[in-house]
């Protein structure tokens, strides 16, 4: 991995999506909103280690003091492994795969070998205004209940149940340090014939 190429691939993906290029603040009636940053820059970790191994331990992502989006990157000489921490309000499953997506065409551009298609797609940053609104309006909401009622019912059911621990514990406050082993992850690596097949 080309180290220069690889931070400029990250500043120019990082400045297309706004809630990576942001952090949250309180707004004067007590409200959180996103405010954003001017030039930002994710933390990148940069190490030489042997790769393939365990994830890299993670710390909580703190919006209020750093950009949602950190990176480790390990490499032995040969090999580089890059773990990207994502804060699940910047971006869901799917707008991770979209910002991976972004990230790796960036560093063919920049690297400068990049196949002709190979470009960045059209973002629209408006679109962001009505998030979590999946298009749905009152009207829309209204028709939808009936279809929804033994959905409810289930949700009801699930609520006004206690969970029952599977070995007694007491619950670790937030603010508490996450554990040595955060995060733990079973994975697998394939080699280069069966990644072929996949």
């Amino acid at each position: 991995l080309n180290r220069a190429a690889f931070e400029a691939a990250v500043h120019t993906v990082v400045s297309r999506h706004p809630l990576f290029a942001a952090t949250v603040q309180t707004d004067r009636r007590g409200r959180l909103q996103w405010a954003p940053v001017n030039n930002p820059s994710p933390k990148i970790a940069w190490e030489t280690a042997a790769t393939g191994g365990v994830l890299p331990q993670a710390s909580h992502l703190d919006l209020r003091k750093e950009i949602g989006l950190r990176f480790h990157v390990c490499t032995n000489g040969t090999d580089t492994d890059v773990t990207i921490q994502f804060h699940h309000c910047c971006c869901d499953g799917a707008g991770c795969v979209l910002f991976m997506r972004e990230l790796l065409v960036a560093y063919a551009l920049s690297y400068g070998n990049a196949p002709e298609r190979a470009r960045l797609v059209d973002l629209d940053p408006e679109k962001l205004v009505g998030r979590g609104r999946y298009g749905l309006n009152l009207r829309k909401i209204l028709r939808m209940i009936p279809q929804q009622l033994v959905g409810l019912c289930g949700a009801r059911q699930f609520l006004m149940r206690m969970p029952t621990p599977v070995i007694p514990h007491r619950p670790a406050d937030d603010g508490s340090p996450l554990p040595e082993a955060y995060p733990a992850i079973m994975h697998y690596r394939f080699d280069r014939r069966t990644t072929k097949q996949i």
